[in-house]
Parts: structure tokens; sequence; C-alpha cells
């Protein structure tokens, strides 16, 4: 899967998201009043992001929409806060114990006490509000510093995510970066869908201590436009 990854400062994403959305919306007068650093940055993102040829620009500026409000709700200081414990009450795993673990997920039912662990907590409550809010949402959750899930709308197929591209790009050894996939069948949410991930960080330390997956429906998508 081709994933377009997006370097961006912590506390610069929701606006540079915002900002490449209504890019289009804008007269040069606009544009011209931006911050030059600002200015370049979103210019940067948009030139990635029209290199993405297997999205329309409508569903590029959908994807890009929904990814900001995603973003908003990600940096909520009770998410920030959850996905800290969960990182520091969690030690990095070595190979057999994720193999052991994701075997004991794909087993699980939604009552498994591994399951309810990340279904039921306010985390996901979050996640499960957000979503009835924004159902072009198939499927959102959020992992820890070491890539074990922690909140989640529906149970996924993996319980363990370090060891994907996604993740990898997403966490970026702590620096964090946002992207977005190519249309894909997601085998969770059992739709055609766009993945896109985002960083979650310490607002204290600008350091990423988590990665979001949300999962966006295609047809919703097309149909809202």
């Amino acid at each position: 899967m081709a994933v377009l990854i997006f370097e961006i400062h912590p506390f610069k994403v929701c606006v540079v998201a915002a900002a490449l959305f209504l890019a289009s919306c804008r007269d040069s007068q606009e544009r011209t009043s931006q911050s030059p650093a600002l200015s370049n940055e979103v210019a940067a993102i948009r030139t990635e992001i029209g290199r993405h040829r297997s999205l329309s620009a409508d569903i590029r500026a959908a994807v890009t929409k929904q990814g900001a409000e995603l973003d908003k709700l990600l940096s909520n200081p009770q998410i920030e806060s959850f996905v800290k414990a969960a990182s520091a009450n969690q030690r990095a795993p070595n190979s057999t114990e994720t193999a052991a673990l994701d075997a004991a997920w794909a087993q699980a039912g939604a009552g498994d006490p591994l399951v309810r662990k990340v279904s039921d907590n306010p985390c996901s409550t979050q996640l499960l509000a957000f979503q009835k809010e924004h159902p072009v949402f198939a499927e959102i959750f959020i992992t820890d510093s070491n890539g074990f899930n922690i909140c989640q709308t529906n149970k996924t197929s993996d319980y363990f995510q370090a060891d994907e591209g996604w993740w990898k790009e997403g966490y970026s050894d702590g620096k964090g970066a946002i992207g977005f996939g190519s249309i894909e069948l997601d085998k969770s949410a059992g739709i055609e869908a766009i993945p896109i991930h985002l960083p979650i960080y310490d607002s204290n330390s600008h350091v990423a201590i988590g990665v979001a997956k949300g999962v966006l429906n295609l047809t919703r998508i097309i149909a809202e436009l």
C-alpha cells in the first residue's frame, strides 16, 4: 500500500490540515496573508497530495477535511492522558509475546477480557461518540507507543500494530507523521476504504506517544460530495 507521509510540527497539524482543505476557497490576498512558514508548509503538502493519483481532487479534499476533524479529537487532553498512561504501563514486547497476543486476539469474542480492556474504557467512549457524529469513519482505533491497541470503535483484525508500515510511518520513532493510504478493501471494517493515520503527541514534550488510525468509508465519502 502506497502511503504519503507529511512531516508536520505537532501543534500545526490541525491548522495545516484545515488550511489545506480550505485553500481552494481562498483568494490570493488571503493566501498571502498567511505566515510564510505556514504558506510553504501548506504548499508542500498540497504538492504531495497532488501526486497521489489514485484519489480524485474532491475525495482528497474530503479526506483532508475528515483528517482535520479527527486531529481535533486526538488533541483532547483526556485522550492524551489516557494514551500517555497506557504507554507508561506497557513494556516493549518481544516477538513471541506479540505473536501469542495476536493469536489470542483473533480468537477472542466481544466479552473476552482482552477485548473488553480495549473496547470498554473512556477513550473508546469518546471515539464512539465522535464516530456517531462523523459516520464517514467506519472504524477508528488508537495504539500506545509500543503499537498495542488501547481503544477502538470496532474490534480490529490485529491487536499489535507496530509491525505495520502505516504504524511505523505514523510513529516515526517519536517524531510522528500524518498520512493516508490508497483506496483498499479494509478487512476489519469490510468496506472499500481510505485509511488515514495520525500521531498523538505529548503536549509538553511534543513527542509522539501513540498513533491513531481512521478508516474512511469510500461509499459515504462519495455520497456526501
